[in-house]
């Protein structure tokens, strides 16, 4: 059995591992705020549509 094929040394390095900046992190994080945001609104919207749609009807 011979397990030190399946081990690989880099994976204990902590200089191979690189961080997203701090920037970065905070303008993903406000993307990912307007698409929910983008998508509660347009939910919102085609409810509001639908139910003026039926109550409208002949």
């Amino acid at each position: 059995m011979n397990d030190r094929r399946c081990f690989d040394p880099r994976s204990l390095d902590g200089r191979q591992r690189r961080r997203m900046p701090v920037v970065a992190q905070i303008v993903s994080g406000l993307l990912t705020a307007l698409v929910m945001v983008l998508l509660l609104l347009a939910i919102t919207a085609a409810g509001w549509a639908i139910l003026y749609l039926i109550h409208t009807a002949p």
